[in-house]
């Protein structure tokens, strides 16, 4: 019981790292098979991230009556990249249900995006995705100055 207490109060102290913006890009600590944020993480470059943007999604659950609710940041990559999709995306292609009309056409380029997280402590999901893009711009034109 006091191991289980003294975790407690790490987490509150020092919570987990779900995301860290550094001058060569995002590196997401998502462990995607899990579920759980721990290192070591995945570095996805800036110069493959063309834009980022809130995306919110609300399907039918096929096992409930409840909606599945789903807040992110939605990373467009650049054709040609070599960021590992299937290891730090919390959407993949087979993981939303299928549509009204029976399919899983989402009209999403499931092979040049990347959805990260965007509920967190930090404030809205959408200044959140908003704060990425920021930080996006702030660190390309800082790569391409002279």
């Amino acid at each position: 019981m006091l191991l289980g207490t003294l975790a407690f109060i790490r987490m509150l102290v020092q919570p987990p790292i779900m995301l860290d913006a550094t001058p060569a890009g995002l590196v997401s600590y998502l462990n995607v098979k899990s579920g759980k944020y721990s290192a070591p993480g995945v570095l996805i470059p800036w110069q493959s991230i063309q834009h980022i943007e809130y995306y919110a999604s609300a399907c039918a659950s096929v096992s409930s009556t409840d909606l599945l609710r789903i807040k992110s940041a939605r990373l467009y990559l650049a054709p040609g990249h070599l960021v590992p999709i299937d290891e730090v995306s919390i959407l993949r292609k087979m993981s939303l249900p299928f549509g009204v009309d029976g399919s899983r056409n989402t009209g999403i380029d499931w092979d040049n995006a990347v959805f990260l997280n965007a509920v967190t402590d930090f404030g809205k999901p959408e200044a959140y995705a908003r704060e990425l893009e920021n930080l996006r711009k702030k660190y390309v034109d800082s790569t391409f100055a002279p």
